[in-house]
């Protein structure tokens, strides 16, 4: 980060920047303090509290979610555990360069303030990194939501075989045994999961 103030000290800024996120993280608090769940995980991922389902609700933009990641390591010991985790699931989220970032701030809290100060791919200067911790945010959006255990449909049981499909007649076109978009489309997929992978490891490095 490129310090725009000639009066601005790193140390002054780190102490700054943790005393606000403190302050936000209080305040997010209060919104999930009668959310928070105790019990272990169902299935699917979804966490089972009082006789329902609870889901966190998941940031739509990049710099939401940058927020959430930045306040969340100064939140109380019983939210910050599922909270992390949940943070966590959404790392890939927004793209390879936004998943390296996310990654590195959610290593911990110290290598997340080195990150911050030493890199200039979250915040350019000082001025942006408050800037945006300043603006107007509402965490009463991001708390875990109860959804109620919906009853099961009956199911219908027939005798007879219903299904009206479309089988081809032999003399028809049929279509390829082998879709070759999808294994390249796969490969892909694979060569850019190994990328990150490797940063990954790269920024890690760095901040140890």
């Amino acid at each position: 980060m490129k310090f725009v103030q000639s009066s601005s000290y790193s140390d002054t800024v780190i102490s700054e920047l943790r005393k606000e996120l403190k302050t936000q993280a209080t305040e997010w608090f209060r919104v999930l303090r009668n959310d928070v769940v105790v019990s272990p995980t169902t299935e699917d991922g979804l966490k089972y509290h009082k006789g329902t389902l609870t889901v966190f609700h998941r940031p739509r933009t990049w710099r939401e979610y940058l927020r959430l990641l930045l306040v969340h390591w100064y939140l109380p010991e019983e939210a910050f555990a599922l909270v992390h985790l949940e943070l966590q699931e959404m790392e890939n989220k927004f793209g390879t360069d936004k998943a390296i970032a996310a990654h590195a701030i959610l290593r911990s809290e110290p290598e997340m303030v080195i990150y911050l100060m030493e890199s200039s791919a979250v915040y350019k200067t000082e001025r942006e990194l408050f800037g945006d911790i300043h603006s107007q945010f509402s965490f009463k959006k991001y708390h875990f939501k109860n959804l109620d255990r919906r009853k099961p449909r009956k199911k219908v049981f027939r005798r007879g075989y219903h299904d009206q499909g479309s089988r081809r007649l032999p003399h028809e076109q049929h279509e390829a045994k082998f879709d070759y978009s999808l294994t390249e489309e796969q490969n892909r997929i694979e060569e850019e999961r190994q990328i990150l992978e490797d940063t990954h490891q790269i920024v890690g490095g760095m901040l140890e």
